[in-house]
């Protein structure tokens, strides 16, 4: 005889993973984190996203113990607030200590509205405005900087404290602080380009365009 389909309690059982409160109820109904789902539409209406915050706390703590155990240096581990953009979660990753990884004005003023740490922000995106780039030095934000050009418009938006840092998809990056009165691009820049390989830029310092 085939054997018999598996029920949804043992597909539910299959896929969950331990921080994930899912389970089925000796009626067979579905349970999140204990709560009948039904009698959450009935209280907040439907349709419903429901969200656990133990799960939440849970699974950042497990992605930075990852790397924090494999990697000497202190991890930061960046939340793209365009995955979710609720604020009571973008809140609860900043209590958790979780950066952020911003694209555009909107994304980073959610991003700091909901209490993450400026210092372990960083600002991405091709093609930055002189808004977005003006926002986050006015921040203290961290800045990748695709390309050289963009580069050179950061230093004539009169940036500060300056570091490159290795950007394996783009031509070339350089991360950006703002310090307010000294600039700096420390460190090296490694970029691929075709079959040319790997190749550095060494140390350079500029100064600041105010004092």
């Amino acid at each position: 005889m085939p054997p018999s389909p598996a029920t949804g309690a043992e597909l539910l059982e299959s896929i969950r993973i331990d921080s994930d409160p899912l389970a089925v109820g000796p009626d067979g109904t579905l349970r999140i984190d204990g709560a009948d789902p039904a009698e959450l539409i009935a209280r907040f209406g439907s349709p419903l996203f429901v969200t656990v915050e133990r799960t939440v706390r849970e699974n950042f703590r497990r992605i930075h113990r990852a790397f924090a155990d494999r990697w000497p240096a202190p991890i930061n581990v960046l939340y793209s607030i365009k995955a979710n953009n609720s604020l009571a979660i973008r809140a609860i990753l900043s209590s958790e200590g979780a950066g952020g990884d911003c694209f555009g004005l909107g994304e980073l003023h959610a991003t700091l509205r909901a209490g993450a740490d400026p210092a372990r922000v960083v600002m991405n995106g091709s093609n930055k405005t002189r808004d977005e780039i003006d926002a986050a030095v006015a921040q203290g934000i961290t800045i990748n900087v695709d390309s050289h050009d963009e580069l050179l418009s950061a230093r004539a938006f009169r940036f500060a404290d300056a570091h490159m840092a290795s950007h394996a998809n783009a031509l070339q990056a350089q991360r950006i602080a703002h310090d307010r009165r000294a600039a700096r691009v420390g460190g090296s820049v490694g970029w691929i380009r075709g079959d040319v390989g790997v190749k550095q830029w060494p140390r350079v310092s500029c100064a600041s365009a105010e004092a």
